[in-house]
């Protein structure tokens, strides 16, 4: 009973330790200044996309098989270096969600895009507060160019 209250309250608190650390099937999470949450998890075969403040009663949520989630590895220039950058993308109706790490030599930087109906927006995450999964991500299928 008391592993059963511990889980109960760390779903309610939301915190990002126990989101980055006890769930090895996290592909991304990230905190936004605002106090809301990216969580994108690996469950078997599918892919579960959630936002939110209160990931339990998330804003949006949505799941797609594992096959149709993408990533792309790329460089950047980074004050006249070269610096390495990953992307995952998901599909959900006519939006696609991007997440976004970059390697700079300043550090690294989350971020989630959101392309919707020829509209683009970007959210910046908290670097203390977020986490990215490079095994987990690299395994998915490379983003077509048709995509």
């Amino acid at each position: 009973m008391p592993a059963a209250i511990l889980v109960y309250a760390a779903l309610l608190l939301g915190s990002t330790s126990a989101a980055a650390s006890d769930n090895s099937d996290i592909l991304f999470y990230c905190q936004t200044a605002n106090g809301k949450q990216v969580h994108i998890q690996q469950h078997g075969g599918n892919v579960r996309y959630r936002f939110g403040k209160n990931l339990v009663h998330s804003e949006l949520e949505f799941t797609q098989p594992k096959t149709q989630v993408y990533h792309r590895n790329f460089t950047v220039d980074d004050n006249g270096y070269r610096a390495h950058a990953r992307q995952m993308w998901l599909h959900n109706g006519n939006a696609d969600y991007v997440t976004t790490v970059l390697y700079l030599s300043k550090g690294t930087v989350y971020s989630l895009s959101v392309y919707h109906d020829g509209k683009y927006a970007e959210i910046s995450c908290q670097r203390r507060h977020a986490f990215e999964n490079i095994t987990l991500i690299d395994a998915l299928p490379e983003l077509p160019d048709d995509f």
